[in-house]
């Protein structure tokens, strides 16, 4: 009973996780979620400002910098020891990123593959930027700091947040509540971004430092994101949630020191807006099967390996070393077949 059980709803799991994990965002109320959380999150950054100290208030188009104050004393001092842990970050991440395999579904399609190749060399090049920039600001070269800090608005403006917007579309997790978190912190990055460039441009040398700490720690939210998740694997926590958890830790961590308390409540109001676009648009008929709207949701129960498939996809789980000569002859994809087929044997009996 249980074989003719398994060989009858294997088709049916094998459609909805393909439904739930590719074509999510071609459900109907899916793209106007996703505007309408798009269109709140610019507006929250064009109406109101944010401070790390101050937190979130109103002021139309962010007219307001004489109100954003650099802070002093101990709160500059955690913001600046909090930028240099994620500087240290940085180099495990961006080894992950040049010397492991990106998850298949970045290299499936060629544009997104190109898409991600750009994403990385953005991120790289700011990383690199963030100690440029402090060498030069605290030895008093104010010119050449705020030229870095210019040229770093550019880069992020054009081909970071592009980018970051399309591969949303291939985003993991319960996409109901990773979407809209993307989507907000996405644009808080371009808001960090916006008031970089315009002080950098007014040669604001007074507020150019917390202008950076404000963009360096929300470009580390996706850094954050990845250490949560990497903490909860290790030890092997809540595996049927731990990449959502990821994403709210992440953003809980950085929001508050980079733009201020009232991050938190804006972003959770984001949650709700892209969920009641969508549940007043959606197709009445899927409400039965709600729960394929978390990519790939149906959790293994198995003891967690150390190379696994997650009910999420293979995120940043720690992943055995192959030699060169295997990754040679197996070629990408087939070698992460093989890493797939290996690790979870089931998957190649069905």
């Amino acid at each position: 009973m249980q074989t003719s059980s398994s060989a009858g709803t294997g088709p049916s799991i094998h459609r909805a996780v393909d439904a739930s994990s590719l074509a999510f965002i071609e459900l109907r109320g899916a793209k106007p979620a996703l505007l309408a959380t798009a269109l709140y999150a610019t507006l929250v950054h064009l109406l109101l400002a944010h401070d790390a100290e101050l937190g979130s208030f109103w002021c139309p188009l962010s007219a307001c910098q004489p109100m954003l104050v650099a802070p002093l004393g101990l709160l500059l001092t955690q913001r600046r020891l909090f930028a240099a842990v994620a500087l240290f970050l940085d180099f495990f991440v961006l080894v992950v990123h040049w010397w492991l395999p990106v998850h298949p579904k970045f290299v499936v399609v060629p544009r997104r593959r190109l898409c991600i190749r750009i994403h990385i060399l953005s991120g790289t090049f700011q990383a690199m930027a963030g100690p440029a920039f402090y060498a030069l600001h605290l030895n008093g070269h104010t010119g050449a700091s705020r030229l870095i800090c210019i040229a770093i608005a550019a880069i992020g403006l054009c081909v970071h947040t592009p980018t970051a917007l399309y591969l949303l579309r291939s985003a993991f997790g319960a996409v109901r509540l990773t979407i809209p978190v993307f989507i907000y912190a996405t644009a808080a990055y371009g808001y960090t971004l916006g008031r970089l460039l315009l002080l950098g441009l007014a040669a604001r040398a007074d507020l150019l430092e917390h202008a950076f700490l404000a963009y360096w720690l929300c470009l580390h939210v996706y850094v954050m994101n990845r250490i949560c998740f990497s903490v909860l694997t290790r030890f092997n926590l809540l595996a049927h949630s731990r990449y959502d958890l990821a994403i709210l830790l992440g953003a809980a961590v950085v929001f508050p020191a980079s733009l201020g308390w009232a991050t938190l409540l804006l972003t959770l109001i984001a949650v709700v807006v892209f969920n009641l676009i969508f549940v007043l648009l959606m197709d009445p008929s899927s409400q039965s099967t709600s729960d394929i709207f978390s990519a790939g949701g149906f959790a293994n129960q198995a003891l967690v390996r150390e190379h696994f498939v997650a009910p999420e996809g293979l995120v940043v789980a720690p992943m055995k070393a192959a030699s060169r000569c295997v990754r040679r002859r197996l070629g990408l994809m087939a070698y992460v077949t093989h890493l797939i087929n290996t690790s979870n044997p089931q998957l190649t009996q069905r």
